[in-house]
């Protein structure tokens, strides 16, 4: 479930920015094409976090279980770093009024408020 949750945190970050740019999206969970869409306003955005489309397979399994096993704790723990890294990114692209710019709190992570 964690893996599922780290690909949705993803999503919403990507989201999130590609309405900052004004930048309409489809209805989807892919993460590859959510990063394609900003390759206009945020070229080596796409590059830096290529990575993450690997999460879009979270998604789909989650909504549509079949017999795919769990992910491992080691993958789970994985996916969450990944969805940390692209949500500090993100957050690092946005104007600061989006996010606190308190030195205790320099970057996102789980269980942080």
């Amino acid at each position: 479930m964690s893996a599922f949750h780290a690909q949705q945190a993803v999503e919403k970050a990507l989201k999130a920015l590609l309405v900052w740019h004004q930048i309409e999206f489809p209805k989807t969970h892919d993460i590859r094409q959510l990063l394609d869409l900003l390759t206009s306003p945020e070229p080596e955005l796409s590059k830096e976090l290529d990575e993450a489309s690997s999460l879009t397979d979270y998604a789909i399994e989650h909504r549509y279980p079949a017999d795919i096993p769990e992910p491992t704790v080691s993958q789970a723990k994985e996916a969450i770093e990944l969805a940390e890294r692209v949500v500090n990114e993100v957050l690092s692209r946005l104007p600061s009024k989006f996010s606190d710019t308190s030195e205790e709190s320099e970057s996102w992570s789980p269980g942080t408020e």
